[in-house]
């Protein structure tokens, strides 16, 4: 179940842009700590300074396309997964790599290329 969250930095970089919506996992000590806590009030102040939600892709996703007009889209083709971002293209798996190019690997492709868009509009 790991895999649905974001990763810390992921996490620490959508709390850094005021990301404070509920979610059923955070990141204590830099681990995934999953369930209901009271962190999931939405209410960091109870979390230390390291410490953050860890929001589902797809609470990423929606935050994202809500707050920052940054919609993304995946999809399959012959070479693997593209992205886009608001119709752009971003990325394009390569067919010449060993492993398989897979859905995750576009998700954090994409969710680092959100990250990075909404650092260089502050």
């Amino acid at each position: 179940m790991t895999k649905e969250f974001l990763t810390y930095e992921q996490s620490q970089a959508l709390r850094n842009f005021g990301f404070n919506n509920l979610c059923f996992g955070w990141y204590q000590d830099k681990r995934l700590k999953v369930g209901l806590s009271p962190t999931n009030s939405g209410d960091q102040t109870y979390m230390r300074p390291n410490d953050c939600n860890a929001p589902l892709y797809q609470q990423a996703f929606r935050w994202f396309r809500e707050k920052h007009q940054l919609d993304c889209e995946i999809n399959p083709g012959s070479n693997g997964y593209s992205v886009f971002i608001n119709s752009n293209f971003i990325y394009e798996s390569n067919k010449n790599r060993i492993a398989e190019f897979t859905y995750e690997e576009a998700q954090d492709v994409c969710i680092n290329k959100l990250i990075e868009l909404v650092q260089n509009k502050k």
